[in-house]
């Protein structure tokens, strides 16, 4: 993970799994193209050569998860167990 204040989606991804709100980088990807987010910055290229994963504010993507989690209804708190 960067210090510049940008995450990449597979960076987010897994901090967000690590903090134990999982996400797929996928899910984020789709968010950010959804909402036609334009890149803050690009990672290096891998090993491989290629370009890099594009980078995207740290803040901006703690927001799309946090809006992810809500309206999935993923929150942490259990369903009464009487029903709705």
């Amino acid at each position: 993970m960067t210090g510049d204040g940008v995450w990449t989606a597979d960076e987010a991804a897994a901090w967000f799994t690590e903090q134990g709100d999982p996400i797929q980088a996928w899910q984020i990807r789709l968010h950010i193209k959804a909402l036609q987010w334009e890149p803050a910055g690009e990672a290096r290229p891998g090993p491989k050569g290629g370009r890099g994963h594009y980078q995207y504010p740290i803040t901006a993507l703690m927001e799309l998860h946090h809006d992810h989690v809500r309206l999935a209804g993923l929150g942490r708190h259990a369903a009464p167990g009487d029903g709705p």
